[in-house]
């Protein structure tokens, strides 16, 4: 199970070339305070996907990124960073967005307290694959050339909220905890959030998300996924990755296709199967067996939902079921909508 590990940690020294840095290029690193200064970079892999997390009492640093887009969302502080000519500033609620360059950056801890960030890294591959999810061509991408955005209001918001979840997610991992999300779902919010600011911020009009055919298509698929997963999907990120779409894109699909989200025809596909299943002579001894068979944990929303659907609880149609030497079990009547 994923946690974060610490790959460079010191306090009061200077160390001209950074050991364990998050980065693909050589770092030069100095502490502003020299002989109490501190600094710890925690880092972690979400799949395709690496996050970290800088605490500092400030430092000056010069780095090379060859390979990945680097995003930092400063939680307590302030970054400054310098590309070229340009001067980018990030104070805590703001964000960095950076295509692989060369920087110096500056972090300043708040009044009398620490800085800390978060550094995410999505490699350049990546991010184009999830473009092409969403119809932009690496082509697009390539076009914008270098990319260095400062990021404010609600898309740093949004970031900010994502990041903080994932950590807390972690933190909470290595006390024993079990993962909030998977990995990859982790990896594909924080991918599809990248395209979506870049869509945003630089001008990129995303295409309609699905057409009428190719909606019914991504409606058929998911659909076959889940009745052949139903006991064991998690997330909606699982469906999306099995048709090769996004996650806006399956969840748009399924508002033009049947008005209705991915969740809830999950959900509706679950109750179904555990109707076959508590009519079946070969079914499961107790409605608890049966929920769980079709990935169903919260036992007191599932009979408030199946008796809205079908007019009865779970145990009257348990009590219902025909014995073995009696036949095969009831059909399953759905209650007429209002």
């Amino acid at each position: 199970m994923t946690t974060f590990s610490t790959i460079e940690s010191r306090a009061g020294t200077r160390s001209p070339r950074m050991s364990g840095t998050l980065f693909s290029g050589e770092s030069d690193l100095v502490l502003h305070d020299r002989g109490y200064g501190f600094l710890r970079i925690e880092q972690a892999i979400l799949d395709s996907v690496a996050i970290g997390r800088v605490t500092s009492t400030g430092h000056d640093v010069a780095l090379q990124e060859h390979d990945s887009f680097t995003i930092l969302v400063p939680l307590a502080g302030t970054i400054l960073s310098e590309v070229g000519r340009g001067e980018y500033r990030a104070p805590r609620g703001d964000a960095l967005f950076f295509s692989p360059n060369r920087r110096r950056t500056r972090v300043e801890p708040r009044r009398a307290g620490r800085f800390v960030a978060v550094p995410l890294l999505i490699p350049r591959k990546e991010l184009n694959r999830r473009a092409e999810m969403q119809s932009i061509s690496p082509r697009r991408l390539a076009a914008l050339g270098d990319i260095a955005l400062e990021i404010r209001g609600e898309p740093a918001n949004r970031l900010a909220m994502l990041c903080r979840s994932i950590i807390d997610d972690l933190d909470a991992r290595a006390q024993g905890a079990r993962a909030e999300r998977p990995d990859e779902d982790w990896a594909d919010a924080l991918l599809d959030w990248a395209v979506e600011a870049l869509s945003e911020l630089q001008g990129i009009e995303l295409p309609p998300l699905a057409e009428a055919a190719s909606a019914e298509r991504h409606v058929r698929s998911a659909e076959d996924f889940m009745r052949e997963n139903v006991a064991t999907i998690s997330q909606i990120a699982e469906i999306a990755r099995a048709c090769g779409i996004s996650t806006r894109t399956l969840e748009d699909a399924f508002r033009r296709v049947r008005h209705r989200t991915p969740v809830r025809v999950l959900n509706d596909l679950r109750l179904e199967e555990a109707r076959r299943l508590l009519n079946s002579a070969a079914g499961p001894d107790t409605v608890t067996e049966a929920a769980l068979c079709c990935g169903i944990t919260h036992f007191g929303r599932f009979a408030q939902s199946y008796r809205r659907l079908y007019g009865e609880k779970p145990s009257e149609t348990l009590k219902a079921r025909v014995s073995p030497c009696g036949g095969a079990g009831r059909p399953a009547r759905r209650k007429p909508e209002a």
